[in-house]
């Protein structure tokens, strides 16, 4: 007979929702006004539960790494990428200062904080040559 603190640990237990929390974690994207710290913070918690037991610095790597991808400004997932934060903490750090000089900087042609070029309102489209 099973002990009932074997039985309920595996029905309540988080040592067996691993899989479950890898797939959220990578599944995970920014919504819509959601800030970064929280983002970050949601993050590491997904890491900390899809990965028990395995060495911190694995936790970071996968953390980073589904932070990144669940940026929705591609600018800045691209400029962050290229700094190559070694922990979340580190990347919600470097993402915070980057999106403070892209808003302080302005947009390229308007001149307008809050947005770069390539999302600029203003912005005519191009024509598309085939």
């Amino acid at each position: 007979m099973v002990p009932l603190t074997t039985a309920l640990s595996k029905r309540f237990g988080q040592q067996n929702l691993g899989p479950k929390w890898q797939a959220n974690l990578e599944a995970r994207r920014q919504k819509a006004g959601e800030s970064l710290s929280d983002l970050a913070a949601d993050i590491e918690k997904m890491a900390r539960l899809a990965l028990p037991g395995w060495p911190e610095s694995c936790k970071d790597q996968m953390g980073v790494r589904a932070f990144l991808k669940a940026l929705a400004d591609e600018d800045l997932r691209r400029v962050l990428a290229a700094a190559v934060p070694v922990s979340v903490q580190d990347a919600l750090t470097r993402a915070q200062l980057i999106e403070s000089a892209m808003n302080k900087e302005g947009c390229w042609d308007c001149g307008q904080g809050g947005h770069t070029r390539a999302k600029c309102p203003k912005r005519k489209p191009q024509p598309q040559e085939n």
